[in-house]
């Protein structure tokens, strides 16, 4: 049996279509980290104690823009909108979808402005739904 890889996301930030560099889409959905530890019981025994980390819960996500004077205003134009969060929401042709609250550009972005000129953006916010 195949599978389909997620590819080709559309992205958009208040919902304003966003164009992308292809496969640069990261999202990481904010579920926490977890540490595990054990603890003795005495002499030999042991037991596993998970501790959910709360401080990860948070959405986060990143992609690349080619440097175009609209992409570079319209990720201007969030970026000077702080502190209003903004709605992020990506999509894929293979049905997986999610969206961000709350979210705040994190990076004061680097425009290369020479030939292949790209600049990761990166936002945080509320786990991603």
């Amino acid at each position: 049996m195949s599978q389909n890889a997620l590819v080709t996301p559309s992205v958009m930030i208040n919902g304003e279509a966003v164009s992308i560099v292809p496969n640069s889409l990261t999202v990481r959905k904010g579920i926490g980290t977890r540490k595990v530890d054990v603890q003795t019981t005495g002499g030999q025994q042991t037991e596993v104690v998970v501790q959910n980390d709360v401080s990860t819960k948070k959405g986060y996500i990143k992609f690349e823009i080619w440097n175009t004077v609209k992409n570079m205003d319209l990720i201007d134009n969030v970026y000077n909108i702080l502190p209003i969060p903004s709605l992020i929401m990506f999509l894929n042709q293979g049905g997986q979808s999610g969206s961000m609250s709350s979210a705040i550009l994190i990076n004061e972005p680097e425009y290369n402005l020479g030939a292949d000129g790209k600049t990761t953006i990166e936002f945080e916010g509320a786990s991603i739904k």
